[in-house]
């Protein structure tokens, strides 16, 4: 029978086995644990004393026996094991203790300190000293080196990226992936030190750490976010339990403004990009194989250093890859439309309803393909150089329909006979006359066109005569039939 882990005891409500108790106890040595929160120890015979943190302790009255792994105060008379520690120095319950060792010792079985991960800077001359050392975009970086170690010695993070389809070494260190399990503290010098405080409220003003301690990530895959230095400018966090509490969010910022892009560096030399609505499917195409994509961050999350990055002259082509609900295909359209005054070509891809990139992409196997496909049939919604096409197709049209409407309204070449004619000039020879040698010629000096017909004469066949009200001429053709309004 398998042994519940600490874990899921304390989640479930259930007892902790007595066997499994005592297994972490002996695990931990107390003088590290005692350490690690800042307290410092000096020899004194087989055991090791020093200043108390739980009260004003001025006499060394901690007392700390690594051969039974026990530590007593004589000044305040607490007293307790490892587990007893936790609970008052991080002011925790018996089972978060419980939990939080068993954690700790999942990343080093032999010490308190990460073997591989990164480490917290030394406080030299206090907590000045350690703000000096650890400050600006550093304490972000630190915070994913550790969650990326804590990613690759948790079987429970593992898991869920590979039922997301996302497992795999390649994509967890390609983008330093973490994963949040509220080890934080235990990097961090007492939190009854200066250097402790002093780590502790730059943690807090960053967002790493909520007002009251508790690590905002906790339970979360977590994905870093880059600036233009490449330094980790914003955290990323979803949630890897499905079964949370109403109140729970599965996705999780680090509180202020949204900053950093995904994949920044990816997008470098590309001409077609594709832009989801969330990481998770961000990271979907990237494992199938399509690289050249990024993310908002949600629905409302097209920041203007996103934005920035697009409009790049190379990127001439978008494909927004948004959840097929209400409110991702709005999204798409008000982004569209954003990206379409920006010169770009952008096109939809059609999902099933109700369904993502991710969702999409574990269902229909190899992801590599149906992804693929769905780029490809993407509907194009407006914008680039196929728009411009349609643009002058569409201004030569109005023109040559304006002209159209031009002809119809100015007024047209009448045709008439000679006896309609007749009614309207009397006498006709005030028109035409006939010469000597009977050919018909115009009066008044009015011209004849004689460039078809060679003249016009009293036998030829054509009565008609053709007045253009425009030019104030009389067109005189001898065709046979009935010419037609120049």
């Amino acid at each position: 029978m398998t042994t519940p882990r600490l874990t899921d005891l304390k989640e479930s409500g259930r007892r902790i086995p007595q066997s499994e108790l005592m297994a972490l106890k002996a695990s931990t040595p107390i003088e590290e644990l005692v350490a690690k929160h800042g307290v410092q120890l000096r020899r004194q015979g087989a055991d090791l004393v020093g200043l108390c943190p739980f009260h004003d302790d001025k006499m060394s009255s901690l007392v700390v026996s690594p051969s039974d792994n026990l530590w007593h105060c004589f000044g305040c008379n607490a007293v307790g094991s490892v587990v007893d520690w936790v609970m008052r120095i991080e002011g925790c319950g018996f089972r978060e203790a419980a939990a939080r060792l068993r954690a700790q010792s999942a990343h080093t079985p032999s010490s308190l300190t990460v073997a591989e991960g990164p480490t917290v800077p030394a406080s030299v001359n206090g907590a000045s000293r350690a703000g000096e050392l650890w400050g600006g975009a550093k304490r972000l970086d630190w915070v994913t080196d550790f969650y990326h170690q804590t990613l690759k010695a948790s079987h429970e993070a593992k898991a869920y990226l590979a039922k997301r389809g996302l497992g795999g070494d390649e994509v967890i260190e390609y983008f330093k992936l973490g994963y949040s399990n509220h080890t934080l503290g235990f990097q961090l010098a007492g939190e009854q030190t200066r250097a402790g405080k002093a780590q502790r409220r730059q943690l807090k003003r960053c967002g790493v750490l909520r007002a009251n301690g508790y690590e905002h990530l906790n339970g979360t895959v977590v994905i870093p976010l880059r600036g233009r230095n490449g330094a980790v400018s914003q955290l990323y966090g979803r949630q890897i339990e499905s079964h949370l509490r109403g109140e729970t969010a599965k996705h999780l910022y680090l509180r202020g403004e949204a900053r950093g892009v995904f994949n920044a560096v990816g997008l470098k030399g590309q001409r077609h990009v594709i832009l989801c609505e969330a990481l998770i499917d961000a990271l979907t195409f990237w494992c199938a194989g399509l690289r050249n994509v990024t993310s908002c961050f949600g629905v409302h999350g097209f920041t203007a250093e996103l934005r920035k990055l697009l409009s790049r002259k190379g990127i001439w082509r978008v494909t927004l890859a948004f959840d097929r609900d209400d409110a991702g295909e709005a999204a798409a359209q008000r982004i569209g439309a954003a990206l379409i005054a920006m010169g770009k070509s952008v096109s939809i891809a059609q999902f099933p309803p109700g369904m993502d990139a991710n969702s999409y992409g574990v269902r229909e196997q190899p992801a590599s393909e149906s992804l693929s496909q769905v780029v490809k049939s993407a509907v194009w919604l407006g914008g680039g150089r196929r728009a411009r096409q349609l643009a002058a197709a569409a201004e030569r049209k109005r023109v040559k329909a304006e002209k159209k409407a031009a002809a119809k309204a100015r007024p047209a070449s009448r045709r008439l006979t000679l006896k309609e004619l007749q009614g309207i000039v009397s006498p006709l020879d005030t028109l035409f006359t006939h010469d000597e040698d009977g050919e018909l010629v115009p009066c008044l000096g009015w011209p004849v066109d004689n460039r078809r017909s060679g003249g016009l004469s009293s036998s030829s066949k054509c009565d008609h005569v053709l007045i253009d009200h425009a030019e104030s001429t009389v067109f005189a053709r001898a065709t046979g039939r009935p010419s037609a309004v120049p």
